[in-house]
């Protein structure tokens, strides 16, 4: 039988993810990250609801002001580009899906902490799809911010690469419903 998806978010997996952001957060302790995210509820949890409380923890790492966080996030992408592809040069045939492993729980502290500040979040959508899709956090801002942000995807769908074009159909079968704005 296959391994659950949603086990992929397991000690190891925050080993990297801790390590990694304690290049840009000075607070940031391992074993404290791990025992908050794996607490009682852990096991329990399917894989949307994991993404959801990692942030909500991750949240409470990261500074408060969400310009700052962003700030922060950039700096993390910046330390670990140097180890992932190049996405300028990515085809059909050398393409790697989720290359940055933790990037669904980056698009998702966007979309959670974010959804009041379209500039600096759309900034960050467009940083984070460089490393990951950001296809399901856009669709948050479609239905706040309807007219900027299809305008804002209309220029993005103009990069070869860009992964979130797609994100405006009216419903991917694995997503949330965008509703009527898009029919």
């Amino acid at each position: 039988m296959a391994e659950s998806f949603k086990n992929m978010f397991d000690k190891p997996f925050f080993g990297r993810f801790v390590n990694d952001l304690s290049l840009v957060l000075q607070n940031m302790s391992v074993d404290k990250f791990i025992t908050l995210v794996m607490d009682e509820e852990w096991e329990n949890r399917g894989y949307k609801q994991r993404i959801a409380h990692i942030t909500t923890v991750l949240h409470k790492f990261m500074p408060t002001e969400y310009k700052e966080a962003v700030a922060k996030i950039f700096k993390l992408l910046d330390c670990v580009k140097v180890r992932l592809l190049d996405f300028s040069k990515i085809d059909d045939k050398n393409f790697n899906l989720l290359t940055l492993e933790y990037g669904v729980i980056l698009d998702h502290y966007v979309e959670r902490y974010g959804i009041e500040d379209y500039e600096t979040s759309v900034k960050a959508i467009e940083r984070i799809t460089q490393f990951t899709t950001c296809e399901f956090v856009t669709h948050a801002f479609i239905v706040k911010y309807q007219d900027e942000m299809m305008k804002q995807m209309l220029a993005w769908s103009k990069h070869p690469h860009w992964g979130g074009k797609e994100a405006c159909i009216g419903r991917v079968q694995t997503s949330s419903a965008v509703g009527d704005v898009i029919a």
